[in-house]
């Protein structure tokens, strides 16, 4: 019992233990699941209790100075909430401290909030015994200085104790109600001050015992000033409760008939003591709210009542958005790799716009009890989940210590959400619904994978990986490099069911692929640990892909190491899915799910029914649920982004359009010419990329070239939504193409320098120079040149981007040579091209006889841009743009004698 009585002594009455009637003011209602601040862990130093509360609404939110035990000595602790129920303790506690080599105890904080920070008064026992008020100030509300003594005369106080202070300030002066002993027994007493150090003490207590159930002391009177009237509240009785009264000046005071409001209550925190009461008012606020100090025989505690019915807190949720859900211009558009923190909601998605709303209407507020988990949906799930598991921690959990988490996930943002909550197992999550995610995986990520085929029925993912392979593919090979070195995460969403068949339409086991999904594999085992938190929602809608026929890639293919499984020529469907995931993968039959009809994968998140379900599961009151703006039709997109130094702008039949954090999103994009001005902000080498997208394919360009702050440049696009390959940069003489195999050339030899790209540029420079003098033939002649100085040094690299690079270059040049040769009036040979063209069919077989010999992977790519030019230029011949054909035929021979 020993430490009873040292916090006993704080409160400088004494009490007996027994119990008295519940009898609560009906004004005020005690929080039902009180206490709201309660002590630590053993051995910290509020350990034995945490009592004697000062709360204040400042800024927004609560802000509560309260004095903590450990057995030994109290201190002065720090904690804010945002509802008044839920608290975070700040990190430096204790805030103020006692000198233990002439003081003991720091208790009954009394704080105000000015202009130049924070005051705070508290009682302090010295060694000796004795008691003083001492005054302290902060700027922060968390470092306080060395408090000083208040001078006060004394009057009426018999024992020379001034304790549990209560200041307001009016005006210029400052106001004090303290406790104080009168021939033995507590009493309120009134001070005033100019400065808050020098009081005047008035003569005379101003209040004291007067009713039945006061018994003889009073003490902790706490006040507030509103609507010209002050009120105190006040500790009383044997054992204590708290009782009410007002003043017109703060010195005579008018007690109610019953003016007991709140009193202890058996079986709770407060059973039998209720002391030190702590007022809070606010404009803001619905509700007074009274912080006050319980203890139940074993635990002092805080507690929390109010002048209206108190709503539970809103448990804090966590959204993740799926695929592409998430942006970093950084990352997406220069290929870097910024922290998790950096990455911001998709701006031109608005999927999960809705379910935001719909969240903020019923209280939310983002960043403090709903947070968007914005993360690199590239990176492996296991490393996301890393991510995920440092938010919560240093971003969720410091603003909501108690937990009760609940995660909601949309497609991979769900799954994300499901396998964290596997390996790291805690109390603080309390639920986690994933929305049509790839529990399983999904197939189409085979064909990404494998193949570097991008085929995706959810728009938005698959425009995803288009972006990324088309920013990324010079650097690569095969565009399954790219996804494979890129958007390793495409891995982890394979499917862990047989999904491949073979020509005898026999499953393959998904554990005999040499390309496997080994990690949701692994996770498979530890998922039913957590259904009792988990719960799935999926679509049901139209026929969603559930595997592949597949044959075996031919002999290039294998080169380049595509199709390692299978190459598929047919997809088969399943009746049951969104059109993105199969219900299968999406859920489990043990665990609690539920479907939403006539949903597929996006209408998930962005419709009424699917907003709905998600909201029913939260156990959310809401008024309406709130579905995000229609969303234009997306196909056919125009997506452009520049990687600096420059910004850019569009204008054409669908608008005029300005470059946000260095891209350009256009959805329902119209055919015609759009006009295109870019402007330096810096020095140095641009790419701008445009890409169109339809619902079945894409086609990308990019542009390069050099540019000085200050610099505009200006170009023609035509976009072609029907026949995609027939979108072209304006070039009336050849000019554009010209120059820009020229700055790719330049810009090669800054990394690669080459004697043959050398020559390349002195060859490009004389056709600029033909070009000038309106000379188109003999422009048209140095092309040829210059593309076989470029082949010798695309032959010479061992890596993917030079060569891939400089083939960007040739194509330019092709363009030039044909716009060349035609303003130049000559008339082509069509009967020599044709046959050169029958010609190479025999060089196309000869390269295959010796690429199956000894064939690798930089020949295989060769080989392929001569099959792809080809055929193109049968088409050309077709179509009769036979100077088209005739410098592919050129470009052929030299890509073909490499092999």
């Amino acid at each position: 019992m020993k430490k009873y009585s040292i916090i006993l002594s704080l409160l400088f009455f004494s009490v007996f233990f027994y119990l008295i009637p519940n009898n609560v003011y009906a004004a005020w209602e005690k929080y039902e699941n009180n206490p709201v601040l309660y002590s630590s862990s053993s051995g910290e130093w509020d350990s034995e209790g945490i009592l004697l509360p000062f709360a204040i609404y400042d800024e927004g939110k609560f802000k509560l100075w309260y004095s903590g035990f450990d057995g030994f000595t109290t201190r002065i602790g720090y904690a804010w909430s945002d509802d008044g129920i839920t608290w975070a303790y700040d990190e430096n506690n204790p805030v103020l401290s006692p000198n233990l080599t002439t003081e003991i105890h720091y208790s009954d904080p009394s704080v105000i909030h000015n202009d130049s920070g924070y005051i705070m008064w508290l009682t302090v026992q010295k060694n000796d015994g004795s008691y003083v008020i001492k005054i302290s100030n902060s700027v922060d509300e968390i470092s306080w200085t060395n408090p000083i003594e208040i001078n006060i005369n004394q009057t009426w106080q018999s024992s020379g104790t001034f304790v549990q202070p209560s200041v307001i300030k009016l005006g210029d002066n400052y106001l004090m109600w303290y406790s104080a002993q009168q021939n033995g027994v507590w009493k309120i007493g009134y001070a005033t001050s100019e400065n808050g150090t020098d009081w005047t003490n008035y003569a005379n207590p101003v209040l004291e015992s007067t009713k039945p159930w006061e018994g003889t002391n009073l003490g902790s009177g706490k006040v507030i000033f509103r609507d010209n009237v002050y009120e105190i509240y006040y500790h009383a009785g044997d054992p204590p409760s708290i009782g009410y009264a007002t003043s017109g000046d703060g010195i005579e005071w008018n007690k109610t008939e019953d003016n007991l409001i709140i009193t202890a209550e058996v079986g709770k925190f407060d059973s039998q003591r209720v002391l030190s009461p702590s007022i809070v008012y606010s404009d803001n606020l619905l509700n007074d709210y009274l912080f006050y100090t319980g203890n139940n025989g074993t635990d002092w505690s805080i507690g929390l009542a109010t002048s209206g019915e108190i709503k539970e807190p809103l448990k804090p949720i966590i959204l993740l958005p799926g695929l592409f859900g998430s942006w970093n211009s950084d990352a997406i558009i220069h290929g870097e790799n910024p922290p998790q923190s950096e990455w911001i909601m998709t701006l031109f998605i608005n999927d999960y716009q809705g379910l935001i709303d719909t969240l903020e209407s019923a209280g939310y507020i983002n960043g403090e009890n709903l947070f968007i988990f914005n993360y690199d949906w590239r990176d492996r799930i296991e490393d996301t989940s890393s991510e995920l598991n440092n938010f919560i921690q240093n971003t969720v959990l410091p603003k909501n210590p108690d937990g009760n988490i609940k995660l909601v996930g949309h497609s991979l943002g769900g799954l994300i959400a499901r396998t964290y909550t596997q390996n790291y197992p805690t109390d603080d999550i309390e639920e986690v619904i994933a929305v049509g995610s790839p529990h399983s995986g999904a197939v189409q990520a085979y064909k990404a994978w494998e193949g570097g085929v991008v085929e995706n029925n959810n728009f938005w993912e698959r425009l995803a990986l288009d972006i990324i392979i088309n920013l990324n593919r010079n650097g690569h090979l095969t565009d399954k490099d790219v996804i494979r070195e890129i958007v390793p995460s495409t891995q982890d969403i394979l499917p862990t069911f047989d999904f491949l068949r073979n020509n005898q339409n026999f499953l393959i086991p998904a554990t005999s692929l040499i390309q496997q999904n080994t990690y949701l594999a692994q996770q498979e085992n530890g998922f039913p640990n957590i259904y009792d938190k988990f719960y799935a929602i999926y679509g049901h809608k139209n026929e969603t892909p559930e595997g592949f026929e597949i044959t075996n890639p031919d002999f290039i293919e294998n080169i380049l190491g595509l199709w390692q499984d299978g190459k598929p020529t047919n997809t088969v469907f399943s009746d049951f899915g969104d059109e993105t995931v199969l219900a299968k993968s999406a859920t489990r039959s043990a665990d609690p799910s539920s479907v939403i009809e006539n949903a597929n994968h996006r209408e998930l998140i962005t419709t009424e029914d699917g907003i709905g379900e998600i909201i029913d599961k939260l156990d959310i009151d809401v008024n309406e649920i709130i579905t995000p703006e229609p969303t234009a039709d997306i196909f056919p997109s125009l997506f452009m982004a520049i990687q600096s130094p420059a910004e850019f702008s569009i204008s054409g039949p669908s608008g005029n359009f300005s470059s946000t954090d260095g891209y350009i999103f256009v959805p329902n994009v119209i055919g015609g010419n759009y006009s295109i001005k870019v402007n330096g902000t810096g020095s140095g080498i641009y790419t701008l990329y445009s890409g169109i997208t339809t619902d079945t394919d894409s086609f990308w360009k990019m542009i390069i070239n050099t540019t000085q702050n200050g610099q505009t440049d200006n170009y023609n696009l035509i976009v072609n939504t029907n026949t995609l390959n027939t979108s072209y940069i304006i070039d009336t003489n050849g000019s554009f193409y010209l120059d820009q195999a020229y700055e790719i050339i330049e810009k090669l030899k800054i990394n690669y320098p080459h004697w043959s790209l050398t020559l390349a540029s002195h060859s490009i420079k004389s056709s600029q120079n033909n070009l000038n003098k309106n000379n188109y033939k003999k422009s048209a002649q140095s092309i040829p040149t210059a593309i076989k100085h470029i082949i010798s040094f695309a032959k010479k690299q061992s890596t993917a981007y030079p060569r891939n690079t400089a083939y960007e270059a040739i194509t330019n040049l092709s363009n030039a040579y044909e716009t060349f040769k035609k303003l130049s009036k000559e008339i082509p040979n069509n009967v020599r091209i044709q046959g050169e063209l029958l010609g190479l069919e025999g060089l196309i077989k000869a390269a295959e006889v010796k690429l199956k010999i000894k064939g690798n992977e930089l020949k295989a790519d060769s080989f392929l841009k001569a099959n792809s030019l080809l055929n193109e230029a049968k088409i050309d011949i077709q179509n009769k743009n036979y100077f088209a054909a005739e410098i592919k035929i050129f470009i052929i021979k030299e890509l073909l004698s490499e092999i």
